[in-house]
């Protein structure tokens, strides 16, 4: 064998030596030539492919063991998440239940309410403000805690004398209208006339059939009490 062709093998045996440890290195593989599944979740983008093509059969079994890690670890992780959660909406409080120190005031009042040196006022001596300073006196308010609210609230409640609701006024009552006097019924058209010249919608019905039209536009107004009262008989 002559020195060039010894040298090319050395060189070809070299060259195959990295690919090799790259693919142990990559993912663990059985002497039979097989993988884990497991394994390939790990290995590299650019060797997933041949592991996953390599790895061997999963029994039930395993799949459950799988499937429960799998259910396990989502649920401490959804645990840590809620601890966390907690702890933070923990700290969140705390921070709102400091309160802010209460800036000095100003000497004197005026326009009739305090203002402190960081420019806000107390919503409370806003009632004694004049008119027309009295939107300048809210605007510039500093803001209310709950409590401070409730007991602002409670203050004003006293202050302001209670007003006795007004009674619903009573309903009108109607007075009765008056039915007018009926003569006897006009011959042939069959329905009477009172003296001021209208008729009831009833006798229409019974009119003769040429002074039907001149029965009911000759007719007075029925009152709804009267309507309600014949459809409630009707039914």
């Amino acid at each position: 064998m002559s020195r060039f062709v010894i040298i090319a093998a050395g060189l070809t045996l070299l060259s195959a030596l990295p690919v090799e440890a790259a693919t142990k290195s990559a993912f663990p593989v059985a002497k039979d030539g097989t993988t884990n599944i497991a394994d390939c979740a790990k290995a590299d983008v650019s060797v997933r492919n041949e592991c996953i093509s390599r790895s061997r059969p999963v029994s039930g079994k395993e799949l459950y063991a799988q499937a429960a890690a799998a259910k396990a670890a989502m649920a401490k992780n959804a645990a840590l998440e809620t601890a966390k959660s907690a702890k933070a909406k923990l700290a969140a409080e705390k921070v709102m239940k400091v309160k802010a120190p209460v800036p000095a005031k100003v000497v004197g009042a005026p326009k009739g309410f305090k203002i402190d040196k960081d420019g806000t006022t107390n919503i409370a001596d806003c009632a004694k403000a004049a008119p027309a300073v009295r939107d300048e006196c809210i605007s510039r308010a500093r803001p209310l805690t709950g409590k401070q609210l409730a007991k602002y609230i409670k203050s004003r409640a006293v202050s302001i004398p209670a007003v006795a609701p007004k009674a619903a006024p009573k309903p009108a009552v109607k007075a009765p209208v008056a039915k007018p006097a009926a003569v006897a019924p006009v011959p042939g058209k069959g329905f009477t006339i009172a003296k001021d010249g209208t008729t009831n919608i009833a006798d229409c019905a019974k009119a003769n059939p040429a002074f039907r039209n001149e029965c009911i536009s000759r007719a007075r107004p029925v009152p709804g009490s009267a309507i309600y009262a014949s459809a409630k008989s009707k039914s």
